[in-house]
């Protein structure tokens, strides 16, 4: 996920506080707000009005799937956020720690423990001196 992408979650999951809350954007105010939520918070989305199409495709797509219901019209853009785009930094974290104990951690463990049987064999195969 690039910077751009990242910082549109976050703007959208500061509107949105649950995965049913659907966001709507206006794209000639270039606002976003929840729809049909009266006394709404309005975001401004002009940095990313003109990337807006790509930018949300590719969150929703399905291989991402941080954005649901995406409709698009000429004037306006509708969605939901998943459940993945809320705990971003936890997934993102479990994937470290998963890659760190499987890159890392493991190696080190079965090093000590073949050198230790190592030892360990070469101790007993050699006589013991009288």
């Amino acid at each position: 996920m690039i910077k751009l992408e990242r910082q549109f979650l976050k703007d959208m999951c500061f509107l949105a506080k649950n995965d049913s809350d659907v966001i709507y954007i206006d794209l000639e105010a270039k606002t976003a707000e929840l729809f049909d939520s009266p006394n709404a918070e309005s975001i401004s989305i002009e940095k990313y009005v003109p990337i807006l199409n790509s930018l949300a495709s590719d969150l929703a797509r399905e291989s991402n799937g941080y954005l649901k219901g995406l409709h698009f019209s000429e004037y306006d853009c509708s969605f939901s956020l998943t459940f993945k785009a809320f705990h971003y930094n936890s997934i993102v974290w479990d994937k470290v720690k998963g890659f760190l104990l499987k890159s890392i951690v493991t190696p080190i463990v079965v090093s000590i423990l073949t050198t230790l049987l190592t030892i360990l064999l070469t101790s007993l195969s050699q006589p013991t001196p009288q």
